[in-house]
């Protein structure tokens, strides 16, 4: 029997060098290194604790998944899910009007109108052009029977909307519908 042996190549050449060089790369030489009798003491230094940031922490590039999947829920009708999944979002980018939003409808179909509207708010006062926060808002008001509330809401969603040239021709048509119905 035979047995051949590979011919050792430049590259497998190198490699107790670049073992080597690893090693040496790794070693600490300001410190001696501790003999097997010296006892090793770590070193305790006082880190301080960081404040928590009032800005947002950096957006994971899961965020958009989980924004996805929360509109994905709300539209199932999973509320409580849905809301879950919004304040995930809403953990990572505060600043992100569409999850308030989406949240406050999700609290809105649980009956959770006190967050809704306060998500609502939110929403709105994150982006003053919102149109369909607005208008949920303008609705929110006019089931609670707040007609001016809801009238000066759908009014300012419908003057968004006619200001953006991609605007769903049916969220104008039914803004201007409810308004009609209610004498405006």
């Amino acid at each position: 029997m035979n047995i051949r042996m590979p011919q050792p190549t430049l590259r497998w050449a190198a490699l107790p060098l670049l073992v080597a060089a690893l090693i040496a790369g790794c070693s600490n030489t300001s410190e001696p290194t501790p003999s097997p009798t010296q006892a090793v003491v770590p070193t305790v230094e006082e880190t301080p604790t960081p404040e928590p940031s009032p800005t947002a922490t950096p957006a994971p590039p899961d965020v958009l998944f989980d924004y996805t999947s929360a509109v994905g829920l709300l539209n199932a009708a999973e509320y409580e899910q849905a809301i879950a999944r919004f304040t995930m979002v809403i953990r990572i980018l505060p600043e992100f009007a569409g999850a308030y939003h989406g949240r406050a409808l999700a609290y809105y179909n649980q009956e959770l109108y006190d967050f809704a509207l306060e998500d609502l708010n939110a929403a709105i006062e994150l982006d003053s052009k919102f149109a369909d926060a607005y208008r949920n808002r303008g609705i929110f008001h006019l089931n609670e029977g707040r007609v001016t509330d809801a009238v000066a809401d759908l009014q300012k969603a419908l003057e968004i909307y006619r200001e953006r040239e991609l605007t769903d021709p049916a969220k104008i048509e039914g803004v201007e519908r409810t308004l009609r119905s209610l004498g405006r």
